[in-house]
């Protein structure tokens, strides 16, 4: 999900980096699906005790956290105010959350179950 650049960034006190990424499309007409990705990130270094570090390693990329805030039936003219009152109704919700000092913990935990649970094909390997 980041092959672009990010429309905004954020770094809460606790040291998440949240990536907001846009991938609004028009599906019909002048109507858009506006979508913002959402990823949070930490540099392990600086905020995981180091059993934490190691779990870490075994995961794809540094990427803990992420959502998709999503909203149907907005027109061309309404695009970009949509996309901030999806980001700031977001943050406005979860940043208390996101702060606290042991969401890393939670967040390791929650992303290494998830890894745990994917099934296993025959034809592709991991699903």
């Amino acid at each position: 999900m980041t092959d672009s650049l990010p429309i905004r960034t954020i770094t809460l006190e606790n040291g998440l980096l949240l990536n907001f990424y846009n991938r609004t499309n028009r599906y019909f007409g002048d109507f858009h699906r506006v979508l913002i990705v959402v990823e949070g990130s930490v540099d392990a270094e600086l905020f995981l005790t180091d059993e934490m570090k190691q779990r870490v390693e075994n995961l794809p990329g540094s990427i803990l956290y992420r959502r998709q805030l999503e909203r149907m039936g907005v027109t061309s003219d309404r695009l970009e105010e949509t996309g901030f009152e999806l980001i700031e109704s977001f943050f406005a919700a979860s940043k208390s959350y996101l702060e606290r000092p042991d969401i890393f913990e939670k967040l390791l935990k929650k992303r290494l179950l998830e890894k745990g649970r994917r099934k296993v094909s025959s034809l592709k390997g991991k699903l």
